[in-house]
């Protein structure tokens, strides 16, 4: 795989499917929006996670 090309894990279809769902659940009260810091920790993660496996 080229360094510059990164594949998506579903199609670009798919994933406005999921988001549009998801907002259905956050207005519906069964999902709960997350604050900046759960976003950055999840963020951190990934980056630690990515970073490892170099």
């Amino acid at each position: 795989m080229d360094e510059n090309n990164i594949e998506r894990y579903c199609s670009v279809e798919k994933s406005i499917e999921e988001s549009l769902k998801q907002i259905k659940e956050y207005k519906q009260g069964k999902r709960k929006l997350k604050t900046w810091r759960e976003y950055r920790q999840e963020w951190q993660k990934l980056i630690d996670e990515i970073a490892e496996e170099e």
